[in-house]
């Protein structure tokens, strides 16, 4: 039964475009965590709300077991993307950029299935062209 009176929650109003969906919400966090990927290549990421809340939307909607190691995709991304380099000159060339680079790839890959998401080629080109500003829509 719907609430009235002043506490009620305001209807939407008219010609408002519907919430975006549960695969909509995942494809643009993916996205983000995409493009931190790929920032990661010239060395650390700073922390941003942005990736804040891209990893926790994606745990929040992941279907996960409640053990800890659960979590570990998610901390493991976090921490491969912010941390310093191991030089600390922003610099992030070599075996370790390499390794890192996989860490992160291996992680996104964990934190995607949890969420129910394939990341074929296509749906990855998709991520790209929205976060490089060339569309707005989400997964086709």
């Amino acid at each position: 039964m719907p609430r009235t009176g002043p506490n009620a929650a305001p209807a939407a109003p008219p010609n408002s475009p519907p919430p975006p969906s549960r695969n909509d919400l995942a494809f643009f966090a993916l996205a983000t965590l995409s493009e931190t990927m790929d920032r990661a290549k010239l060395g650390r990421v700073l922390p941003s709300p942005g990736l804040r809340l891209a990893l926790a939307l994606l745990y929040s909607i992941g279907n996960r077991r409640g053990e800890w190691f659960d979590r570990e995709p998610y901390i493991s991304f976090w921490q491969e993307a912010t941390q310093r380099d191991e030089g600390g000159d922003g610099c992030n060339a070599g075996a370790g950029a390499v390794a890192r680079q996989s860490m992160m790839w291996a992680n996104m890959q964990a934190i995607a299935r949890a969420a129910g998401v394939d990341l074929t080629p296509e749906l990855r080109m998709a991520m790209r062209k929205t976060w490089e500003g060339g569309s707005k829509k989400g997964p086709a």
